[in-house]
């Protein structure tokens, strides 16, 4: 996610800015900036962190050009 590359791989499909979640070592969500209510997909999320894989995290990131930024985070119930 911090190399050039995988920003540049998603920008055509979800635009200049995009948010990622991380929430194991094997499942990563690209979501498109556009989409404001990540909440709707904090079910997926949170399965996700619950996996048997290694937690990476919950946090949200907006990933651009410019760089990476926390966003927020999904809460685990």
């Amino acid at each position: 996610m911090l190399a050039p590359e995988f920003w540049k791989q998603f920008e055509e499909t979800f635009g200049p800015k995009m948010r990622v979640v991380i929430p194991n070592r094997q499942t990563v969500f690209v979501f498109p900036d556009l989409e404001s209510d990540l909440d709707q997909y904090s079910r997926m999320v949170i399965e996700a962190w619950r996996s048997r894989w290694p937690k990476v995290s919950l946090e949200v990131f907006e990933l651009s050009e410019k760089g990476l930024s926390a966003m927020g985070s999904f809460d685990d119930p």
